[in-house]
């Protein structure tokens, strides 16, 4: 009913099977064993354009959906879009949760290759590194997930501790895949 679904994290396995029933002809799915190289951007290099906003009160929704409309102007397949605005969105509620919505930043750059979300707080403070992994959560937890989920929603997934003042920003990096580029 014009729903999206992609499948993330396949096994190698798995992925034969699909692959031999030709499921990618009908929605994007992508192996565990294949991560894409996301090369540091130089940084001399400038977005080719960039949106800052505060997260308002009650507003995580609207944001969003203000994510997805910039996303949507890019060379991005819908499916991309849906991934990264859930990407975002579970940045969001841990920013919400942490820091309390009045000190959330949502920055949005494009970029040739690229497009960079930063979602930033006020909060504590938290770092992780590209390769760090948490804890697992217990099968029945309603939390501790949502790293993991956008490590396999994004290409790359940055989290550290603002450079200035207290906070974390969460760096969520999409690139542009060539055959979304040529459409």
């Amino acid at each position: 009913e014009g729903g999206l679904i992609s499948l993330v994290n396949v096994a190698p396995r798995v992925y034969r099977a699909l692959a031999l029933m030709r499921v990618m002809d009908f929605m994007p799915v992508s192996r565990a064993d294949m991560r894409r190289s996301v090369r540091e951007l130089d940084p001399s290099v400038l977005p080719e354009w960039r949106r800052t906003f505060r997260v308002a009160a009650g507003q995580m929704a609207r944001v969003r959906g203000r994510v997805e409309c910039l996303c949507e102007g890019l060379p991005l397949t819908a499916d991309e879009v849906f991934d990264l605005t859930l990407a975002v969105g579970e940045a969001l509620g841990n920013a919400v949760d942490h820091a309390g919505e009045r000190g959330v930043l949502v920055t949005v750059a494009a970029y040739a290759d690229r497009v960079v979300v930063d979602v930033a707080d006020c909060g504590q403070g938290f770092s992780l590194g590209p390769d760090e992994e948490l804890p697992e959560a217990a099968i029945d937890a309603e939390r501790g997930r949502g790293i993991k989920l956008m490590r396999m929603l994004s290409d790359s997934v940055e989290i550290c501790r603002k450079p200035s003042g207290t906070g974390t920003v969460v760096r969520l990096v999409k690139l542009f895949t060539p055959m979304a580029a040529t459409v």
